[in-house]
């Protein structure tokens, strides 16, 4: 059940960490949570290659509770999930930080 919960959530190693000490769940920073999905991208893309890295990515970013319930994100989601390249994916990100996470 963990495994399936980190595809796209990879804070909740830190959140299960934190409950285990604290008994109480951690308010993890939106930012936090989109450097964890960028070092996701990049150790993805460092351990295939950019093209396929990117392809196999696409479901964590699909299967994330980050950007879930943000009003009219359908374009920008359908855009992240077409990116075939980091830059590409990362202005994307970028946009979606500034406009939505802040």
């Amino acid at each position: 059940m963990v495994g399936r919960a980190s595809i796209g959530a990879p804070w909740i190693f830190k959140e299960m960490k934190h409950y285990m000490l604290h008994g109480e769940i951690p308010k993890i920073p939106a930012s936090e949570k989109m450097q964890l999905i960028r070092r996701q991208i990049r150790e993805s893309i460092g351990n295939i290659d950019e093209y396929r890295g990117i392809l196999h990515i696409r479901r964590h970013l699909a299967a994330t509770p980050l950007f879930k319930g943000i009003p009219n994100f359908r374009e920008t989601r359908i855009a992240m999930l077409q990116a075939n390249t980091f830059a590409e994916l990362d202005a994307i990100l970028n946009f979606i930080e500034e406009k939505y996470l802040h």
